[in-house]
Formats: structure tokens, sequence, C-alpha cells
């Protein structure tokens, strides 16, 4: 619930991304038909995070160059 949130902290945004997302679908004939899915376009994060809004790598992996897929995080090196 919106309540549970902390108070008095400062919100600081670790990246922005530009980027559309198309959500039409395709055309319909006669009696109408489902459309194509839509499609979500952006682009590449930063080192240390990935996917469409820039979200961090999760715990135990790191990324260390740009792109937004989410198998650019990699594992952490045992040794480190």
């Amino acid at each position: 619930h919106w309540s549970d949130i902390p108070t008095g902290d400062l919100y600081q945004p670790i990246a922005s991304v530009k980027g559309d997302i198309h959500t039409g679908g395709g055309q319909g004939k006669g009696q109408g038909g489902s459309g194509e899915n839509g499609t979500i376009t952006g682009r590449d994060c930063p080192k240390g995070l990935y996917g469409t809004f820039c979200e961090e790598c999760p715990a135990g992996t790191y990324k260390n160059v740009t792109g937004s897929d989410k198998s650019l995080c990699r594992q952490c090196p045992v040794t480190q």
C-alpha cells in the first residue's frame, strides 16, 4: 500500500531512457479480428542497467557494456 512507502527520501532516478511504445494492432476485416502484438522500442541502457526501463541487474550479476538485454547481466566471478 502507498502509505507503507517511507517518507523523507528523495527520489533519485538512476537513468532515463527515451523511446516509444507502439500498442496499435493490425487491421481487422469483415467481422474484425485480433490485432498483432504491439512493439516496445527504447535505447541502450548504461553499464549496470538492463531492460526497457533500465533497471539494475539482479543481485550477484554485473553488466559492463551498454545495451538493454538481460543476458548482458553476467554472473559475478566467485573470486571477486
